[in-house]
C-alpha cells in the first residue's frame, strides 16, 4: 500500500510541477551542450553535477523529495489534481496516508537540503526560507544549475522575476541565470547567429 501512495504522490508532484520524472532533461546541460557545439567557452560554468544523498540519481532524488512535498502542500493543490484518474477509496487511503507521514517527511525533507549542502561546500550559504525555496533548490540541483542561479532565483525581488520571465529566452538558456552572467550569455548568443549567418551564406 506505501509503494501505490507513494507512487501517486510522485505522479501528482509531476503533474502539478510540470517536471518529467521519466527522461532527464535539463536545459543548463543543454545550454552548455549547445554553445560547445559552436566552440564558444564562457568564463563560468553553466551546469554543475553535484552530489547527491545517498548515493540517489537526479531524477531519483527529484522523485523522492517530490513526494514529501506534496504531502506538505496537498491541501493546497488539491484543485490542481485530476481527480477522476482515482477512485475515492485511492484518494482516502492516500489522504490518510499524507497524516500519517507528513511530519516525519518534513523533517526528512530538511535533511536532504542539510545534506545536498553539506555534499557541496558551493551551496553551503545559499539562504532558503521557506518551504517551496527549498524544493526550488532542490529543483535547481538536480537540474545542475550553477550555484550563483540557484541563489539568484532563490532570492530575487518580484519585480526582477517580472523581468526576468520576460527575458529568460534573450540569454540562450531555457532558465533563469544570474545578472552576472548575462553579459557573457549576450555575446554568445550574437555569436552563435553569425556562425549560423555564415553557414547558411555559405550555402547559397
Amino acid at each position: 500500500m506505501n509503494k501505490k501512495n507513494d507512487f501517486l504522490l510522485t505522479m501528482m508532484y509531476a503533474d502539478v510541477s510540470g517536471v518529467s520524472l521519466k527522461e532527464y532533461q535539463s536545459s543548463a546541460l543543454d545550454a552548455e551542450k549547445m554553445f560547445a557545439s559552436y566552440g564558444i567557452k564562457l568564463p563560468f560554468k553553466i551546469y554543475y553535477k553535484y552530489k547527491l544523498p545517498g548515493g540517489l540519481r537526479p531524477l531519483g532524488l527529484l522523485s523522492k523529495y517530490g513526494r514529501m512535498y506534496m504531502a506538505q502542500v496537498y491541501q493546497e493543490y488539491k484543485r490542481f489534481i485530476n481527480f477522476d484518474a482515482y477512485s475515492k477509496q485511492e484518494i482516502e487511503e492516500l489522504e490518510k496516508y499524507i497524516s500519517q507521514k507528513k511530519d516525519s517527511w518534513k523533517s526528512e525533507m530538511v535533511q536532504i537540503v542539510q545534506e545536498i549542502k553539506r555534499l557541496n561546500p558551493e551551496l553551503a550559504n545559499i539562504s532558503i526560507n521557506t518551504d517551496s525555496k527549498e524544493e526550488d533548490f532542490v529543483r535547481g540541483v538536480v537540474f545542475g544549475f550553477s550555484p550563483e542561479d540557484i541563489n539568484y532565483f532563490l532570492n530575487r525581488t518580484g519585480e526582477q522575476a517580472c523581468m526576468d520571465n520576460s527575458n529568460k529566452e534573450y540569454y540562450g538558456v531555457g532558465h533563469i541565470v544570474a545578472p552576472q552572467f548575462r553579459d557573457a550569455l549576450k555575446k554568445a548568443v550574437v555569436q552563435i547567429e553569425a556562425i549560423k549567418s555564415k553557414q547558411n551564406n555559405g550555402k547559397e
